[in-house]
């Protein structure tokens, strides 16, 4: 479910993602974070908040 999100969306934020799954930050952020590492998805700072990964 999460994988169709980000395929369907331009650019999300862990909290955009987290609110459309109905998850916890912390949770959107590690299952993220494992996609990265195996390739499925990248992750990039927002220009504007750098604080803000997309």
């Amino acid at each position: 479910m999460m994988l169709l999100w980000i395929n369907q969306s331009d650019s999300l934020t862990m909290q955009e993602l987290s609110k459309l799954i109905d998850r916890d930050k912390s949770i959107v952020t590690v299952l993220v974070d494992k996609l990265v590492k195996i390739g499925y998805i990248h992750k990039e700072k927002d220009l504007k908040d750098t604080r803000i990964y997309r």
